[in-house]
């Protein structure tokens, strides 16, 4: 079976039900074999921890080693990702207890991410939204509310283009958006104010969280576009004490040097000590800064206040 993730094309004997299916791979898609594997992941020698991503509480939520194969992504207490970028694969060595939805969600949302920046690309920590301008993007931290922006957006006809993770390549003029997948991940209270119900219709992301999945369809008022537009305006969301502090919607231009520093923040990395790669990130995200309009965003954080933000978004020019 093949599923398609962005431009990236996932063969796997998993069914991948968040993925839209495909039959064969594009002819520019890269390949990646999937698998689950029973046991732990496999030792290789020299292997050496370099990096790790903690929640806010302080808690480890992910660690990084490379070693001569690869790499070895670790959940503690969930699973492991073996990934080798020289053979395009990524084994999944999920705990006993781990269910296959958590496995799928880590893979979707926290694995690929990390995997599919190359020379050309660039992946992105935000959500996108099309409109007749081209593609609109939200980049922030975890619980910015770059989701909850972009569902209700595309609740009013502007249709979702990705979530939580914007990969943007390279075309002939600028920086286009390539889809990622039909659907958004949201806290129940903003699924309850975006779509409103209990949320008890929409399946849960993962057993560790509260949080649900809502897919595309019109069923949800959630409309997807999958096909690749051009990048129309990056919008960087304030910080959480910005979002707290604010009482109005306020957007400003930002610098090209402010929107590069901008862009590298919100940059997914597989290996921070990858000279090579980092420095074409960097050269990615100065053109990007260069070609495109970044503005920043600040909002008052408060759901109630949801229509407001996007009538301010929707009336930026």
């Amino acid at each position: 079976m093949f599923y398609r993730w962005c431009d990236l094309a996932l063969r796997t004997d998993v069914e991948i039900v968040e993925l839209p299916r495909v039959e064969s791979p594009s002819g520019t898609s890269d390949e990646w074999r999937i698998t689950i594997e029973a046991g732990a992941a496999p030792e290789r020698p020299k292997r050496e921890w370099f990096h790790q991503w903690a929640l806010p509480d302080g808690r480890k939520w992910v660690a990084f080693a490379r070693d001569a194969g690869g790499y070895l992504l670790r959940f503690p207490g969930l699973v492991d990702f073996d990934v080798v970028p020289s053979a395009r694969t990524i084994g999944c060595h999920p705990h006993a207890a781990t269910p296959p939805h958590t496995v799928r969600h880590l893979l979707l949302d926290q694995v690929l991410p990390v995997v599919s920046g190359g020379r050309d690309r660039l992946a992105l920590h935000g959500s996108a939204i099309a409109t007749d301008q081209g593609a609109v993007l939200f980049l922030g931290g975890p619980g910015y509310g770059k989701s909850t922006l972009a569902s209700r957006l595309a609740r009013d006809g502007r249709a979702l283009v990705s979530d939580d993770c914007c990969l943007l390549v390279r075309a002939a003029a600028g920086f286009d958006v390539v889809p990622s997948y039909p659907g958004v991940r949201l806290a129940p209270d903003s699924v309850s104010e975006v779509f409103g119900g209990s949320g008890s219709e929409y399946a849960q992301v993962a057993h560790y969280t509260s949080k649900l999945r809502v897919v595309a369809g019109p069923q949800r008022d959630l409309i997807f576009h999958d096909d690749r537009l051009p990048v129309s305006r990056i919008y960087v969301i304030g910080s959480v004490d910005e979002l707290h502090a604010a009482n109005d919607v306020c957007i400003v231009p930002r610098t090209r040097r402010d929107a590069l520093f901008d862009l590298l923040n919100y940059t997914f990395h597989l290996d921070i000590g990858d000279a090579v790669r980092i420095g074409e990130a960097f050269e990615l995200a100065a053109d990007v800064a260069l070609q495109h309009d970044v503005r920043s965003l600040v909002f008052p954080w408060e759901l109630s206040k949801s229509d407001a933000v996007t009538e301010a978004i929707l009336g930026d020019r």
